[in-house]
């Protein structure tokens, strides 16, 4: 990924409380890409640094709120499509790794679905991740559906804590960060299950 950053050259913005299909359409326009589909009200897109600097420029006419991220590349975009590839095939070098249906469900980013059993497809979504956009909305959603109704963030911040709330409403949300909300996250999990 970051060969296929410095061979091209990009940014990501957040962009606040736009149409998803207006952003798509907008994105056709400037060729930039809207790539992490977060939660209702915020969209990341992402493209070459002059592609951004134009839609930022449209954006900043039509009064929409936008926040720059300090990234690297134009990740989650056809630009990645080399990293894509070669970590395709690092994945099917089969003597080094052992891949095979997940045990519990798990959902891809990419399709907003569980994964697939078959040890190909597995190898082809986590692969393709890499140049599609991310469904984290629609993935929320799906979780949902299935019957899932409590979110452990893990890790510092809570950005994905904050979109579960603004997706996913009556969640039970729980971060882990360190040492003490891990311990009173399990108690609180301990107190349910």
């Amino acid at each position: 990924m970051q060969k296929a950053a410095e061979e091209n050259e990009g940014a990501m913005i957040a962009v606040m409380k736009t149409d998803k299909d207006e952003l798509i359409s907008l994105g056709k326009e400037t060729e930039t890409y809207p790539v992490n589909f977060n939660c209702p009200g915020q969209i990341v897109v992402s493209g070459k640094i002059d592609r951004i600097e134009k839609l930022k420029e449209i954006l900043t006419g039509r009064k929409v709120r936008f926040v720059p991220l300090s990234v690297g590349g134009p990740f989650h975009t056809p630009y990645m499509e080399s990293a894509s590839k070669e970590l395709k095939e690092e994945l099917e070098k089969k003597d080094a790794y052992h891949i095979r249906k997940a045990e519990i469900p798990l959902y891809s980013n990419k399709t907003a679905m569980l994964y697939p059993d078959n040890v190909d497809e597995i190898i082809e979504t986590v692969s393709s991740q890499i140049s599609n956009s991310v469904q984290w909305e629609d993935t929320l959603r799906n979780m949902e559906k299935s019957g899932i109704d409590t979110f452990v963030e893990c890790g510092p911040g809570k950005a994905l804590s904050g979109f579960v709330k603004r997706t996913v409403a009556g969640a039970r949300i729980l971060n882990a960060a360190d040492a003490d909300s891990l311990e009173s996250t399990l108690r609180e999990l301990g107190a349910v299950c």
